[in-house]
This record gives structure tokens, sequence and C-alpha cells, in this order.
């Protein structure tokens, strides 16, 4: 099954929406972009889902410090962040697939899944 042809406009749209991160949810889609913010705290690098369905990634603090791992929110609760930006936005359905698309990328490991070693 091919999936249906997307321009990258819906990405420029987005960063652009999003880009001074006022909310957790304008910074998950920066992430899942893999986009710099021009604010900081902001969410960094890739994701990981915890046996207990938290997603957990890098976080950048207003120092610069970064923190490897925090739960940034249930797995419900940023595909909810995500559907209301694409809401927001209002990408259709073939730009609104890609971006769920980069959302499942974002994430690396699901410790959900049987037969996963734990993160050390």
């Amino acid at each position: 099954m091919s999936l249906p042809q997307t321009n990258t406009g819906w990405k420029a749209t987005l960063a652009q929406a999003c880009r001074l991160n006022k909310n957790e949810g304008e910074s998950l889609i920066l992430a899942i972009l893999n986009i710099s913010p021009r604010r900081v705290p902001a969410f960094a690098d890739t994701a990981a889902i915890t046996e207990e369905g938290m997603v957990v990634c890098g976080f950048k603090k207003r120092d610069g410090h970064l923190i490897p791992a925090i739960a940034i929110g249930s797995v419900d609760w940023c595909r909810d962040q995500v559907r209301r930006i694409a809401d927001r936005e209002k990408l259709n359905d073939v730009d609104r697939l890609a971006l769920f698309i980069e959302f499942q990328k974002w994430i690396v490991v699901d410790l959900r899944a049987a037969g996963k070693a734990n993160l050390q």
C-alpha cells in the first residue's frame, strides 16, 4: 500500500505556528519535527515510551542544561496535543497522516511491547 503524496509545506506551517513554543503541545511538535525552538525550555531529541505508557524524552532547561530523560506525559496526552495542533492549523487528511507518521518515528523505543529490553 502506498501512502498519498504530501508536500512538505505542512512542516513549514507547523514550524512557524509552533516556533515560539508557548505551550507543551507546541514544544512537542517542534521536537517531533526535529526543529530547534527559539525559546527554552523545550523538549529535545527522540522519545521513548515506558512500560507504564509515559512518553520520555530529553528536556532543555532555561539555563541551557539538558536533562537526558523526563516524562512529558502519557501517550494519550501526546497524541491529543498533536491532534489539537493539527486541528488548529487546519491540516488536511494527507498532511495529518504525515504528521502522525513523524510522531511514530520520533518514538524510538516502546517498552510496552512484549519482549523489549529495559533502558539502561
